[in-house]
């Protein structure tokens, strides 16, 4: 759809009063310009924010808001066979808010990290994908998980640069593994469980400069890289703990000293 009249007739067959949409401009990132539409929203301003589309189009999609934890799951494809590199959690404040934390392994039940992976195996054959890397966006709702978005690249967030390869001690590594596979080598095989845990934490600058504040995260020693995050007013480090289970404490524990 891309006119205001089409978003009024999408919204009005959806039903906004009987459950809560989601507005996404089609052509951008990062969550830019998406907003929660309920009974009473005014739909002309919603309309408005495909001015974040890269394209300059009025493009945008609309579907029902599924409340629920969010992640994500990272691998390769090549020809049917997938490989799930990796299940991420990610931190939210809210409805539609950016994740300020990412984090390797997923501290769900090993149940629903394979439902997790499972549904976006489904995800990445059903759009098609045949030879290359996935980062696919997911809800894990009530009734389950819910694919939001299907990406045919290796995500970003340092997931791939960094959490997986520390999570696992080096032994995974996401893109020499896509780099062997697009020149002619083979899917990797069974990939082993994580063995430490790893997370990217985006810190509030909140006026202090962002050398002092980098300087004080790495006074952990849970904290392995700390530095400027282009493009926005944080500080990003990378946290690493041996055991993945007190991964969420260290997170915990670097954001408060950031404040």
């Amino acid at each position: 759809s891309r006119t205001a009249d089409d978003l009024r007739a999408v919204v009005a067959e959806l039903g906004a009063g009987v459950r809560p949409l989601v507005f996404k401009p089609a052509h951008c990132s990062g969550g830019r310009g998406m907003a929660l539409i309920t009974d009473g929203t005014g739909l002309d301003e919603v309309f408005a924010l495909t001015a974040a589309n890269y394209s300059g189009t009025g493009d945008f999609l609309v579907e029902e808001y599924v409340d629920g934890s969010e992640h994500s799951v990272s691998g390769v494809v090549s020809e049917g066979t997938v490989r799930i590199l990796g299940v991420t959690d990610k931190w939210v404040d809210g409805p539609l808010s950016p994740s300020w934390a990412t984090a390797v392994p997923s501290a769900l039940p090993d149940s629903e990290v394979k439902g997790l992976a499972r549904a976006a195996e489904q995800a990445v054959l059903a759009v098609g994908l045949e030879t290359g890397g996935f980062h696919v966006d997911l809800r894990l709702g009530p009734a389950g998980p819910v694919v939001l978005e299907v990406g045919g690249r290796l995500g970003g967030d340092l997931i791939n640069s960094h959490l997986i390869p520390y999570a696992h001690r080096g032994a995974v590594r996401p893109y020499e593994t896509l780099l062997a596979l697009l020149t002619g080598g083979e899917p990797p095989g069974e990939i082993p469980e994580p063995v430490r845990g790893a997370a990217m934490v985006l810190l509030p600058r909140s006026g202090r400069p962002a050398a002092e504040l980098a300087e004080t995260a790495l006074a952990d020693p849970r904290v392995v890289l700390a530095e400027d995050w282009p493009g926005t007013d944080t500080v990003v480090a990378v946290v690493v703990t041996d055991d993945p289970a007190g991964l969420p404490a260290a997170v915990a524990d670097v954001r408060a000293s950031a404040r």
